[in-house]
C-alpha cells in the first residue's frame, strides 16, 4: 500500500510538471566569431564537464584541406578555449580519397574523436612500404600533444580494391585507457572494430585488437552500434526475409556484444522482428539505459503505401545484456515527413526526435532543426524554439546533466552553439547528473577532516559490487593527481542495506590540508540487483570537495631504503649505459615526488644500489632520503614518510600502478627506515660492553696478582680474536653484497690465514728444536701451546701472549729465542700490509657501496680501524725506540773511553760480560750506562 501511495504521490507531482511546462523550450545561444576565412565546422563532441568540443577544418580547394585542425573547447559556461593542432602527418589525410563511390564527407580521416577527460584522438595513416598504416595522437583538451604516435595497425584487411573508407569512428568511452573505434571497410554488411588498451602515464598503446562483424545486411545501420556502461561493444545487426506469406517474419534485429575481456563477439541475439511490409527498417539510436534496466534501441521502420503516402514508426527495445527482451513500445508514428529524423534516448527519461528540414530563406537554403522532446510513453511534451534562419551544420548532442546542444555553421567568421535545458522524468536528480543516485557522505561541497577513512554511495535502488572502479583525485594548477582507485569487488568496499556502498579509504589519501578532492565513479562500479546491469557513475567534476586544517609535527631528516621488485631489477640491469641508470634514479624520484606529492628537492637518493642480502633472488636495494622542511604549507618527514610506505605498498589501487619506475616498486617492502644501529643492535651492544668489562675485571686481576707481567697482553688476545671472528662472518654474510669485493675479501682472509699459520708452525718447530729452555716449557705445557698455534692464524705475534708472564702464571712464561721474538716482529709488520690495510680498504669500499648496513660490517670496519691504529702507533715505537738505543750506544763509548768507572748492563740476557780491568760490564745486547756508585755489589759471570 505505502509502494501505491508513492507511485501515485509521483504521478501527480509528473501531470503537475506536464500542465506548469511552457509551450517550448527557451535556448541559450553564444556566438563566436573566428579570425580566419573557409573554415567549416567538421565534428562536434560532448566534453568531459559538459561542455563541447568542436573541431574546424581549413578548405582549400574543391579536394583538400589544410593539414592542421581547428579546435574549440567550450566548457558549460560558454568560455571558448582555441587551439589549433599542428603535426607532421601526410597531407593526404587531409584530401578527399579520388574515385571514392559514392562520394561522402565521411572520406576524409582528419575526423577526431573525445575520450576519457578532454582527450583528443586524432587517426591518421601513413603508407609504409606501400601499403596504409593507421597511426594516431592523443592531445589534451588544452592543445598539448600527450603521446608519441601511436600505431594503430594494418588496414589492409579493412580495405576493398579501388576504396578505402577512412573514417575511423569513436563509438564510446568508459575508461580513460580503454576505447573502441569503428572502422567502416566499404562494405555493405561488414563492420570492423578496433579495442585500444593505453596506459596513460605516458599515453602508449599497451594492447590493440582487431575483429570483424560480417554478414550485416543493410547498409549504414551500423551507425547504431556502442559500447555499454559496462564497456562491451554493442552491434545492432538487420536481417530481411524474403517471406511472402502475412504470417512470415519480414525484418529482424539482432544484437552481439563483444565483452571487454574477449576478442570475439558472442552469437546474435534476437530483439526484435515483424512481419509488416516496410520498405526500410533502421537502428537509429542505441544506449545503455540510466536506471540499470539493460540497454535500449530505437528502430525506425518506414511504411510506403501504394496511393504514395509515407509514415514512419519509432519502437523503442529495452534489453538485456544475455540478450533477454524486456520490453517493447511503440512510441510515434508521423505520416509525409519529406526531411530527415534522428531520435536520442536522454539521460533522465523521454527522448528526443530531432527533424531536419530545408527552407529557402532569400538566396540561400538553411536547413530547419526542430527538437520535440518526448516523455518515456511516447507522448509529446513540448518543442525547442531554435531560430528558423540557423544553418545547422551537425546533429545534436545529449548530456549527462541532461542538456542538448548543436552548433550551427560558419557563416562570414561567424558561429553559434546552441543549448537547452530539457526536463527530466525520472524522480532522482541529486547533483550528480545520474538517476540512480540518491546522496554521498562527503556530500558536493563539503569539508572534510584529513583523516577520514570511509566515504559511501547511497543508490536509489538495490544494488551489488561489480568490477568498474571508483578513483580518488587531487585537483592542483598543475594536472589532477590520483589518490587511489579502487575495484568494486575490491575487499575495501562493502554493500549495506542493498543500497549503500561504503568505501574504506588510505591513509595517503586526503593527505593535504586545505586541498580540492573530487571523485570519479566508474561505469560498472556496480550493478542493479534486479537486472544485474551495469550502472553508469559519477563523472569528473560532479562530486568534490575539500579538507580542512590539519595539524603538524615538525621532524628531522629520514633515510629509508626502497626495493626494486625482480621485473625492476632485471630492467634496471639492462639499461645500455650509465647515463640510463641515473637517468632511471631521477624518474623514479621524479615520480614518487608527484604521487606523494611533495616538493622535488626534498626527495634525494643516495648511494650506490646493492643487492638485498636477505633474499635470494636478486631484488635492488636504493637508499632514499627524505629532507626536513619548517616551510609553511609543506608536509613533515613523518607524514611523508607513512604515506610513501602506504602508496607503495598499496600500489595495486593507487597511482603508483600507473608510472613506468615506480610500478617497479616492492609492494612488500615498502619504505623502510635506515636502522638506527643503537635501535636495532643495543642487545649486541651491550653484550660487547659486557664482554670489555669482564676483560678489564681480568687485567685488574692479574695486574694485582702480579704487577710485573705484561698483563696487558689480555687486551691484545681479544683484538685479535674479534677481529678474526668478524673476518670469518663477513666474509660468509656480507661479501656478496658487493660482487666486485667477493673475491678481495676472500684473498685479504685466505693469505694472512696462510701466512700467519706458517711463521707460527715454523717457529714452534724452530723452538723445540734449537731452544732447550723452551722444550722444557713446551712439554709442560703443549696444549696451551697448541691451541696459541692455531690461534696465531690471526696474528702471528698471538703467540708474544705466551711470555707475557700474565698473572704470574707459570704457563705465560714461554722462553722464546731473540731471534724468534724477530720472526714475530717482522710476520706482524708483514700482517700490516697482506691483511689490516686490505682488509680496512675492503671496508670502506663496501660502505660507500652499499646502503643497507648491519653490525658485522660496521664492527668489522671498527675492528680494522683500531688494529691499524695500534699496528702503526707500536710500529713507530718500535722505530724510534731503535734509533734511540743506535744513538745511545754511540754515546757510551765515548763515555767507555774517558771513564773507567761505568757499568754496561745486559738486560736481554740477564748476562754479564767482565772485562779485562774488571771494572767494566759489556752488554751482548742493548746497554745502558750506569755509575758503579749505583751497583752495591758487583757479581761476576762467566
Amino acid at each position: 500500500m505505502a509502494n501505491n501511495k508513492k507511485f501515485n504521490r509521483w504521478i501527480g507531482l509528473y501531470v503537475l510538471l506536464i500542465i506548469m511546462l511552457p509551450s517550448a523550450l527557451s535556448y541559450n545561444n553564444i556566438t563566436y566569431v573566428e579570425d580566419e576565412d573557409m573554415l567549416q565546422v567538421w565534428s562536434f563532441w560532448a566534453s568531459y564537464n559538459n561542455g563541447a568540443i568542436v573541431q574546424l577544418l581549413k578548405q582549400v580547394n574543391d579536394t583538400c584541406f589544410e593539414p592542421r585542425i581547428f579546435v574549440r573547447n567550450i566548457d558549460q559556461n560558454g568560455t571558448v578555449f582555441a587551439f589549433t593542432i599542428e603535426y607532421p602527418w601526410p597531407e593526404f589525410n587531409f584530401c578527399r580519397i579520388p574515385n571514392f563511390v559514392p562520394p561522402v564527407e565521411g572520406d576524409v580521416p582528419a575526423q577526431f574523436s573525445v575520450f576519457g577527460n578532454d582527450h583528443i584522438f586524432i587517426p591518421f595513416f601513413r603508407i609504409v612500404d606501400g601499403a596504409y598504416e593507421g597511426r594516431a595522437i592523443i592531445v589534451s583538451g588544452q592543445g598539448e600533444i600527450l603521446s608519441s604516435e601511436i600505431w594503430l595497425g594494418p588496414y589492409a584487411k579493412y580495405t576493398e580494391t579501388g576504396s578505402l573508407y577512412r573514417t575511423p569512428l569513436l563509438r564510446d568511452v568508459n575508461n580513460d585507457d580503454q576505447f573502441y573505434l569503428r572502422f567502416a571497410s566499404g562494405v555493405a554488411d561488414r563492420l570492423a572494430w578496433t579495442r585500444v588498451k593505453l596506459s596513460l602515464e605516458p599515453f602508449e598503446v599497451k594492447e590493440i585488437y582487431y575483429g570483424i562483424y560480417d554478414d550485416i545486411i543493410v547498409p549504414g545501420t551500423t551507425s547504431a552500434a556502442f559500447v555499454s556502461v559496462s564497456g562491451d561493444l554493442v552491434a545492432p545487426e538487420i536481417s530481411k526475409t524474403n517471406a511472402t506469406d502475412d504470417a512470415g517474419f519480414k525484418w529482424a534485429v539482432h544484437v552481439s556484444f563483444l565483452h571487454s575481456d574477449a576478442n570475439e563477439p558472442t552469437e546474435p541475439y534476437l530483439i526484435y522482428q515483424t512481419s509488416v511490409q516496410f520498405s526500410q527498417l533502421s537502428v537509429r539510436a542505441c544506449a545503455s539505459s540510466s536506471d540499470g534496466s539493460g540497454h535500449q534501441c530505437i528502430i525506425n521502420m518506414v511504411l510506403n503505401s501504394t496511393f504514395g503516402n509515407s509514415s514512419e514508426t519509432f519502437v523503442r527495445v529495452t534489453f538485456l545484456s544475455t540478450g533477454a527482451v524486456v520490453d517493447v513500445k511503440e512510441l510515434i508514428t508521423i505520416n509525409n515527413f519529406a526531411g530527415e529524423m534522428e531520435v536520442y534516448n536522454l539521460p533522465y527519461g523521454g527522448y528526443l526526435l530531432n527533424t531536419l528540414t530545408a527552407s529557402v530563406n532569400k538566396t540561400k537554403t538553411f536547413d530547419k532543426l526542430t527538437i520535440d522532446l518526448y516523455d518515456n510513453n511516447g507522448t509529446f511534451i513540448q518543442q525547442a524554439d531554435i531560430p528558423t534562419d540557423m544553418h545547422i551544420s551537425y546533429g545534436v548532442l545529449t548530456f549527462p546533466n541532461n542538456s542538448v546542444w548543436t552548433v550551427s555553421e560558419i557563416f562570414n567568421k561567424t558561429w553559434n552553439l546552441i543549448s537547452t535545458d530539457l526536463p527530466k522524468f525520472l524522480p532522482n536528480d541529486n547533483g550528480y547528473d545520474n538517476p540512480t543516485i540518491n546522496a554521498t557522505y562527503p556530500k558536493t561541497g563539503e569539508t572534510i577532516p584529513t583523516d577520514t577513512k570511509t566515504f559511501s554511495i547511497v543508490y536509489n535502488i538495490p544494488v551489488v559490487s561489480s568490477v568498474g572502479n571508483i578513483s580518488i583525485y587531487q585537483a592542483t594548477d598543475n594536472g589532477d593527481i590520483l589518490r587511489e582507485e579502487i575495484s568494486g569487488q575490491s575487499e575495501y568496499v562493502s554493500i549495506s542495506n542493498n543500497n549503500t556502498v561504503f568505501i574504506q579509504v588510505l591513509d595517503s589519501t586526503f593527505n593535504q590540508p586545505n586541498t580540492n578532492y573530487y571523485v570519479i565513479v566508474g561505469s560498472n562500479f556496480v550493478k542493479s540487483e534486479k537486472f544485474g546491469e551495469a550502472l553508469a557513475g559519477i563523472n569528473k567534476n560532479v562530486w568534490y570537495f575539500n579538507t580542512g586544517d590539519a595539524e603538524d609535527i615538525y621532524a628531522d631528516t629520514v633515510n629509508g631504503l626502497v626495493r626494486l621488485t625482480a621485473n625492476g631489477t632485471s630492467y634496471y640491469e639492462n639499461l645500455p649505459s650509465g647515463g640510463d641508470k641515473i637517468a632511471f634514479w631521477d624518474s623514479v624520484k621524479r615520480q614518487l615526488s608527484q604521487v606523494i606529492p611533495v616538493d622535488l628537492d626534498r626527495l634525494s637518493i643516495h648511494g650506490k644500489p646493492q643487492y638485498d642480502p636477505s633474499l635470494e633472488n636478486k631484488q635492488i636495494l636504493f637508499r632514499l632520503q627524505i629532507k626536513s622542511t619548517r616551510a609553511t604549507g609543506q608536509r613533515s618527514v613523518s607524514k611523508v614518510m607513512s604515506d610513501l610506505t602506504t602508496l607503495i605498498q598499496h600500489k595495486s589501487i593507487t597511482a603508483v600502478q600507473y608510472y613506468t619506475y615506480i610500478s617497479m616498486l616492492d609492494e612488500t617492502y615498502g619504505f623502510t627506515v635506515t636502522p638506527d644501529l643503537w635501535a636495532s643492535f643495543k642487545y649486541e651492544f651491550l653484550a660487547i660492553f659486557c664482554i670489555l668489562l669482564f676483560i678489564t675485571i681480568l687485567y685488574l686481576l692479574a695486574r694485582y696478582k702480579y704487577k710485573e707481567g705484561r698483563n696487558f697482553a689480555i687486551f691484545r688476545l681479544a683484538i685479535m680474536l674479534q677481529d678474526l671472528v668478524l673476518d670469518i662472518l663477513f666474509l660468509y654474510k656480507n661479501s656478496r653484497d658487493v660482487p666486485n669485493l667477493f673475491l678481495p675479501s676472500i684473498l685479504a682472509f685466505a693469505v694472512p690465514v696462510t701466512w700467519n699459520s706458517v711463521i707460527a708452525f715454523c717457529i714452534m718447530v724452530q723452538e723445540n728444536a734449537t731452544n732447550a729452555k723452551f722444550q722444557i716449557w713446551f712439554s709442560n705445557y703443549p696444549k696451551l701451546a697448541s691451541i696459541f698455534t692455531v690461534l696465531a692464524a690471526a696474528d702471528v705475534e698471538m703467540l708474544s701472549i705466551l711470555s707475557s708472564n700474565f698473572a704470574g702464571f707459570p704457563s705465560f712464561t714461554a722462553p722464546f729465542s731473540v731471534k724468534t721474538k724477530t720472526w714475530m716482529f717482522w710476520g706482524g709488520f708483514t700482517n700490516l700490509f697482506i691483511e689490516d690495510v686490505p682488509q680496512f680498504v675492503i671496508q670502506v669500499f663496501y660502505r660507500n657501496s652499499t646502503i643497507s648496513y648491519n653490525i658485522i660490517p660496521f664492527l668489522t670496519l671498527i675492528s680494522s680501524s683500531v688494529i691499524i691504529t695500534i699496528n702503526v702507533i707500536e710500529r713507530s715505537y718500535h722505530v724510534v725506540n731503535r734509533l734511540y738505543s743506535r744513538k745511545r750506544c754511540r754515546s757510551t763509548e765515548s763515555l767507555e773511553s774517558d771513564s773507567n768507572n761505568l757499568i754496561f748492563v745486559s738486560y736481554p740476557t740477564n748476562e754479564l760480560l767482565i772485562q779485562p780491568s774488571e771494572k767494566t760490564v759489556v752488554a751482548k745486547s742493548r746497554r745502558r750506562a750506569v755509575s758503579t756508585g749505583d751497583i752495591p755489589t758487583m757479581q761476576k759471570f762467566r
